[in-house]
């Protein structure tokens, strides 16, 4: 191996020019001659809170600060392998990419940790290339690292107290060779008083044990931790509870004793970059400090486009935590950076959260209707811890009353003269007017701009006030969740949840609903189109009335179908028809609206439509009359046309006919009965555009008849 330098105070490594002069002073291995006794200042009953974990952390953190100043590598170029069987498990200390060997194409090992079975007793070897243990080294206090950031040791302490409790006696270094420790074997030594003992042996489970003290030595799935420049996040349950430094164990979580200086239960792991350790080296120097370290690394998580997608809701539900108190979140509404609560308040405001407002337990015991005034909002209350409440105020959310008033006070808004906002307005009237309760409300949009209120109840105005961005399509579809920011289904849900019948019925007769005119020159024929798969059952009976704007503009403000009552308007009744005809009405110069209801249903929504489609008919070319006359055998292949007369009440099928049946391209079909001794034809139609959802049981009806005649 190639010949060591002088090590550095307190690690495995090479010591620093300034401190070269002080060899002078200083008792080496190369001016004892033989053997020499070394009075240390440590007793046996230092840092007795220690285990074999913290007396193995500190070796292996010597070992690692070693490697890094002996090579002078950078503490990000510190890597370790993993070589494992039955009897050997091999840490391997690694140099970066850049440092491979040329020839073999393999990274240069620059010191390892070994467990082996050595005469079936199992034996931990620590071993750094390239460094040199003084005797010095030994004394308490004695350490360069105080103003070395890529060093874990401050304190000068570690190695000897790990001497202490890992009974490391004899140790045997040599200048001119690497320096190593063998814990454990079934060979004689001392005890921590100096007198002969029997080494025990360190079995493969202890052995493992004792590397959770490193993080570098365990293995984490990536989706696992989450690292930063700050530190690194462990969502590992392993390792839940656990403090480290620069990726040594501070202490552990034992049973209900927290690892957090503060005392309180600590959710999450935690490896600092950077920071000052008390001197019993378990913990950050201060609870603040603890604090700042932690919520360093949550906001840089929170950023990390590689992050859980659950993150955020982690760190929500500890902040909302009465019991218990975590310690991951302690003194948040001080520490917590301005990115950390946007990325909660982002979180709050989303579709999780939809329709929920936030509110204390303060603020409860300061107005016992808090919960009421959450309600008028039109929003469902859901506590949250105080604490937590004065992060997220700092973030921007309003308290309901806050809310409240300024959404009263905002200005009204005009409703735009176009086909969208109209709508909108009249549907909000009719919900209202539907309901006894609030039959008698004014409706008011205003101009409400930035506040997440969509509508509340001014009750001295006795009005319902709507946030403006209602009046547009683009407002609603956002607020719907239609412009693709939210899937089908959540819509679907809302939809199922939220919607009124009388709502859903309303939208889905407008939907299909069209309204058109055939224009001749002195007569209009009106027609009337509608689903009647959808909104309204097929047994409803619906009600049509036709209205011309010069006389009845105002039946447009009526709403429900309780108020066309009272008003006794004339109209046309249909009964289960999704389509409607006045054949003959005279030619109109203004504007003519249909107004339709659900006869049934006294506060059903009435559906206005008031733009028909214009169709410009060709004057009808007169022909004359053709008498009657007996109906005469077809000829084969010959297909005979009729022409329907009046529509009949009634149907005589006891006369003789001749029965035919048939459909058109439409999907239209009819049985027609012509009388054996007239050439005059009836029919009896129905539409079926929609065939799977409307059965034709008068078509059924007929046929039977006409079996039941044939049979006589």
């Amino acid at each position: 191996m190639a010949p060591s330098h002088p090590a550095d105070a307190d690690e495995l490594g090479i010591s620093s020019d300034d401190d070269a002069s002080d060899l002078e002073n200083k008792v080496t291995l190369e001016s004892i001659n033989q053997r020499m006794t070394i009075r240390s200042a440590i007793t046996s009953n230092y840092a007795t809170q220690w285990g074999a974990v913290e007396a193995f952390r500190e070796l292996v953190q010597n070992w690692r600060d070693g490697i890094i100043k002996s090579f002078k590598i950078y503490e990000c170029d510190f890597h370790v392998t993993l070589e494992e069987n039955d009897d050997e498990i091999v840490y391997k200390a690694v140099g970066p990419k850049s440092q491979r060997r040329k020839s073999q194409g393999t990274q240069e090992c620059l010191g390892y940790i070994r467990w082996h079975r050595n005469e079936g007793a199992g034996i931990v070897e620590i071993t750094n290339r390239q460094a040199t243990l003084q005797s010095w080294h030994l004394d308490m206090g004695g350490s360069s690292k105080q103003n070395d950031s890529h060093q874990a040791g401050s304190h000068g302490e570690g190695l000897k107290v790990a001497l202490l409790i890992l009974s490391l006696l004899p140790i045997a270094p040599a200048p001119n060779e690497d320096v190593q420790f063998f814990v454990g074997g079934n060979t004689p030594g001392r005890d921590e008083n100096g007198y002969p003992t029997q080494r025990i042996e360190v079995t493969k489970d202890k052995f493992r044990e004792w590397t959770k003290a490193a993080l570098f030595l365990q293995t984490i799935p990536d989706e696992e931790i989450v690292r930063t420049k700050l530190g690194d996040l462990i969502i590992d349950a392993r390792f839940s509870g656990n403090i480290y430094l620069k990726g040594l164990l501070l202490k552990e979580c034992k049973g209900s004793k927290s690892a957090s200086i503060a005392g309180k239960k600590i959710m999450y792991g935690y490896s600092f970059a950077s920071g000052v350790t008390n001197r019993e080296i378990e913990s950050m120097a201060g609870a603040d400090d603890e604090s700042r370290a932690i919520l360093n690394i949550w906001n840089l998580a929170l950023t990390d486009p590689s992050k859980p997608p659950d993150l955020v809701n982690k760190l929500h539900e500890m902040l909302d935590s009465d019991n218990p108190e975590y310690a991951d979140v302690a003194r948040a509404e001080t520490f917590i950076h301005s990115g950390t609560r946007e990325h909660i308040k982002k979180y709050l405001l989303s579709e999780k959260f939809e329709g929920k407002w936030f509110y204390t337990a303060k603020e409860k015991n300061q107005n016992r209707r808090v919960e009421q005034v959450v309600q008028g909002l039109g929003r469902e209350p859901l506590m949250l811890k105080d604490s937590y409440w004065l992060i997220m105020k700092a973030a921007g959310l309003r308290t309901a009353d806050e809310e409240r008033k300024r959404f009263l006070a905002a200005a009204d808004a005009p409703v735009p003269d176009d086909v969208f906002s109209k709508a909108v307005h009249r549907l909000v009237r009719a919900g209202l007017a539907a309901c006894p309760q609030t039959s008698g409300l004014s409706v008011l949009f205003v101009k409400a701009g930035w506040l997440g209120l969509d509508s509340f109840y001014a009750e001295p105005q006795k009005a319902f006030k709507i946030h403006e961005k209602w009046l547009t399509a683009k407002g609603a579809q956002e607020e719907l969740g239609l412009d693709g920011s939210k899937q089908p289904s959540w819509y679907l849900k809302r939809a199922l949840s939220e919607s009124d019948q009388h709502v859903q019925e309303h939208i889905q007769i407008k939907q299909d609903l069209e309204f058109k005119i055939n224009r001749f020159e002195k007569t209009d024929s009106v027609i009337t189109t509608w689903n009647a798969g959808s909104g309204w059952t097929p047994d409803t009976d619906i009600t049509i009335h036709l209205h011309n704007e010069v006389t009845c503009l105002h039946h447009k403000q009526h709403l429900i179908r309780e108020e066309i009552t009272k008003a006794h308007l004339q109209c046309l009744k249909v009964v289960n028809r999704s389509r409607f005809a006045v054949p003959s009405v005279p030619a109109a110069d203004k504007k003519i609206f249909v107004l339709l209801s659900n006869l049934s249903d006294p506060y059903s929504f009435v559906v206005l439509s008031e733009e028909p489609r214009i169709i410009e008919m060709p004057t009808p070319v007169a022909t004359p009359a053709t008498p009657s006359r007996v109906r005469e055998s077809p000829k084969p292949d010959e297909q005979k046309t009729y022409t329907l007369g009046d529509q009949m009440q009634s149907l005589d099928i006891v006369t003789p006919r001749d029965w035919y049946h048939g459909s058109n391209p439409k999907g239209t079909k009819a049985v027609i009965g012509i009388e054996k001794s007239e050439s005059e034809a009836v029919a009896v139609t129905k539409d079926n555009e929609t065939p799977a959802k409307r059965p034709l049981p008068e078509l059924e009806t007929l046929d039977r008849m006409v079996k039941r005649r044939r049979g006589r």
